[in-house]
């Protein structure tokens, strides 16, 4: 499974980027995906992190595509539903959406006369299908079902903290560094995409990065942010458990690489125009 999820994953991440700005980008962008070592060696094991990772960004690309596309918002419903029947992390996905729709549409909202920005059909697609998949596909919700899905919430919310080994310090109960995420994916992330990383944040923020035109309108450069940024602060958080080192944030790791993509292709262009000379 999880090398059949790694795969579906790799050619997400290419289809993502090559919407977002070109094929040079794409494939960039998912063979150092793919060549993080923590992820290719998490690729290659029967657990849950590289295929909630995979159904996560699925439901991201699909509800992106949805902004200018009717027929992808019941295809985002049932994406949902899927990553809801795999793991817990899904279930902040409406947050960074509702996140997304608010600050892209922020201009939109008024109190006189009132209005608030369109309403993504994606939302009300993932409202409907997700929680009747989630209650429907997995029996252990079929008998008593509203104690069985609070006592799965239980169990996530106390969760036992995995022994972590820190700068000669073993981190076993919170509060954790605020360090701890950004410290490790420093120390675990390839040389070479951190550097054409930072070339590439530097362009896509400062909006001198080749965006397709329709994406740009449509908050490309917000979206990207977004996801780059609310899995690795959410296990930030001084409180939030550590059990289990980088494989909790590889959706952050998927955008890095995306935006590392845009910094290899920008580096490959002008390497070409210098050549030609």
């Amino acid at each position: 499974p999880g090398i059949v999820f790694g795969a579906i994953l790799v050619g997400l991440i290419f289809l993502m980027a090559l919407h977002f700005f070109n094929r040079r980008v794409a494939l960039f962008a998912a063979l150092s995906f793919l060549l993080v070592p923590r992820v290719f060696f998490h690729m290659h094991l029967t657990c849950m992190d590289i295929a909630i990772t995979c159904l996560n960004l699925a439901v991201m690309y699909s509800f992106f595509r949805s902004l200018s596309s009717r027929r992808y918002a019941l295809l985002t419903g049932v994406l949902f539903g899927l990553a809801l029947l795999t793991k817990l992390n899904s279930f902040f996905l409406p947050i960074i959406l509702f996140l997304f729709w608010v600050v892209h549409g922020r201009k939109q909202f008024r109190l006189r006369p009132f209005s608030i920005p369109k309403i993504p059909g994606s939302f009300y697609a993932m409202a409907l299908i997700g929680p009747v998949m989630l209650f429907a596909l997995w029996p252990a919700l079929w008998y008593d079902p509203i104690e069985s899905f609070f006592r799965y919430l239980k169990f996530h919310m106390s969760h036992d903290h995995y022994l972590q080994s820190y700068f000669g310090a073993v981190l076993q109960t919170p509060p954790f560094p605020l360090s701890f995420p950004f410290v490790m994916t420093l120390l675990t992330t390839p040389a070479i995409t951190l550097a054409v990383f930072l070339v590439g944040g530097g362009l896509l923020f400062t909006k001198r990065a080749t965006i397709e035109a329709s994406a740009r309108e449509r908050g490309a450069g917000l979206f990207i942010l977004l996801n780059l940024l609310f899995p690795i602060v959410l296990i930030a958080m001084p409180s939030t458990p550590i059990f289990g080192g980088i494989k909790h944030w590889f959706g952050t790791l998927a955008f890095m690489c995306i935006i590392a993509g845009v910094g290899a292709a920008y580096l490959a262009d002008k390497l070409e125009t210098r050549l030609r000379f």
